[in-house]
């Protein structure tokens, strides 16, 4: 049977094999592409191993195919190409290129990270027909796959990379593969080793961890080796915390059962009997949530489950008793947001990705906070929503969700579901709320007061506009002429806030 590739990938092989013979360079397909051609899957990138001049072979390869060439990693000796393959810069093939580390492709294969990835074809034979029988296997990489088993290549392939330590549990996750007993161990016993790992390579790591189909269930089991907080030791303090009795779980499970949710709200499956129906969706939120990537080349859909896991990471540090004896957490989202730019930085996240990931911590408990006593969202309030939280309005309403369910855990009932739903559908339709906060811009602005009000630039100014945008977002006036009306009682009123 021939491996599942796409035509346009099945060109650029061409493009390869031509390279290889005219450089006088073996080239074989490694890795992944091997594992998840095995897999049935559709291999959508390649992975070569290069008797020869990885960054030369790189070069031509991006030359002949119309691609780019960059260098991965200079030690390494290691280049990847990125190939468009509809003519118009989009989609593109990913093409990483790696010499030989060792005399023979065998003992180049032995150097790998788990067996099922130390598996390797001659570039002439894959993705023809009868190509298994070509797969060099020296490590029984295809007997484990066919088991359903990540088993390490050798006793050292983790110190060797610390980086496997995370991708060990990303791909048995991503590839439904069982992690196998030796290998836990080897995991559990050389997790200390993870702080050696350029900081560019845990975000990768880690933002592909969020990915796989169960982020919740790989993150558990990251945990269960004591990796999930030696990746982030800040998130440590909250394993014993314990919560009031609205909360199932501690506060570090309480996260990561968050991030679960969070993937099962934006799937709308694997909740319990009719409450995914419910969830509030569109062709707009879907494009939104797993359209283009948003940032270092994931959807919108991967930092929100960043931000699920970061939520509460604040609250063993505020966890204290107020007046009544209640336990409270006061302020755990301003620190916490403090806490995950910090988390963040360290990890080297674009600042699109920080800030966007911060507001969501900082104002996780907005959304439930819009409609006091059971009633619904006023226009107002909403409209403040908005103004506040702007890109990350929306993610924020499906965290909030996704915050309540992780909350309860298995205790959640179905008419308490009903009623936060109702209340993010009535937030997320918002009375025309998203478009209010253009249009009051649109209707008047601080030049227009300066002009008519003759007020100098400075906070004062501020404080008015920002009243005169409420009144408009609210609904209680529409044109300029009523903004500047409005704005002239407030001055005479000395008042910064809109008049009833």
């Amino acid at each position: 049977m021939a491996a599942v590739i796409s035509p346009a990938l099945r060109s650029l092989l061409a493009h390869i094999r031509s390279l290889s013979a005219a450089m006088g360079a073996p080239a074989y397909i490694v890795g992944g592409s091997v594992r998840d051609a095995l897999l049935g899957m559709r291999v959508a990138d390649l992975d070569i191993a290069l008797d020869g001049d990885a960054f030369a072979f790189a070069d031509a390869l991006a030359a002949s195919a119309g691609g780019v060439a960059v260098t991965r990693d200079a030690l390494r000796r290691a280049s990847r190409i990125v190939v468009p393959l509809d003519g118009k810069g989009a989609p593109h093939a990913q093409v990483d290129v790696t010499e030989l580390k060792a005399p023979t492709v065998e003992r180049d294969l032995a150097l790998r990270d788990f067996t099922v990835n130390a598996m390797a074809v001659p570039v002439d034979a894959f993705g023809e027909r009868g190509w298994r029988s070509a797969i060099i296997d020296p490590l029984s990489g295809a007997r484990d796959l066919a088991d359903g088993a990540l088993r390490l290549a050798s006793p050292s392939a983790l110190s060797d990379d610390p980086s496997r330590l995370l991708r060990a549990v990303r791909i048995a996750f991503a590839r439904g593969l069982r992690i196998d007993g030796a290998t836990v161990d080897a995991l559990r016993r050389d997790a200390h080793l993870l702080p050696r790992v350029a900081p560019e390579r845990l975000q990768e790591e880690m933002l592909k961890l969020l990915d796989v189909p169960e982020p919740g269930d790989a993150l558990l089991a990251l945990d269960d080796a004591r990796l999930l907080t030696t990746l982030v030791p800040e998130l440590e303090a909250g394993r014993d915390c314990t919560q009031p009795k609205e909360h199932y779980w501690n506060v570090l499970p309480h996260g990561i059962h968050t991030v679960g949710f969070a993937e099962r709200v934006l799937r709308r499956d694997g909740l319990p009997a009719g409450m995914a129906e419910i969830v509030p969706w569109s062709r707009e939120i879907e494009t939104r949530f797993h359209g283009a990537a948003f940032a270092h080349g994931h959807p919108r859909a991967t930092f929100l489950k960043l931000a699920a896991l970061l939520h509460d990471a604040a609250k063993p540090a505020t966890k204290a008793p107020d007046a009544t004896g209640r336990v409270r957490f006061l302020g755990h989202p301003e620190r916490g947001a403090e806490m995950a730019r910090d988390i963040l930085r360290r990890l080297r996240f674009s600042n699109l990705a920080v800030e966007h990931v911060r507001l969501m911590v900082a104002e996780h408990l907005r959304p439930s906070q819009l409609a006091p006593h059971g009633r619904l969202p006023s226009r107002r309030a909403t409209w403040k929503y908005y103004r506040d939280l702007e890109g990350a309005a929306v993610d924020t309403v499906y965290l909030s969700l996704a915050d309540y369910l992780a909350a309860r855990g298995p205790l959640v009932e179905f008419p308490r579901w009903r009623e936060r739903v109702r209340i993010a559908t009535c937030v997320l339709e918002g009375h025309e709320a998203r478009g209010a906060v253009a249009k009051a811009r649109r209707v008047v602005d601080g030049h227009d007061l300066m002009r008519a009000l003759g007020l100098p630039p400075g906070p004062a100014l501020g404080r008015l506009l920002d009243a005169v945008h409420e009144a408009v977002g609210a609904g209680d006036i529409s044109t300029k002429r009523q903004a500047l009306a409005l704005a002239k009682r407030l001055m005479k009123s000395n008042a910064t806030a809109p008049v009833p």
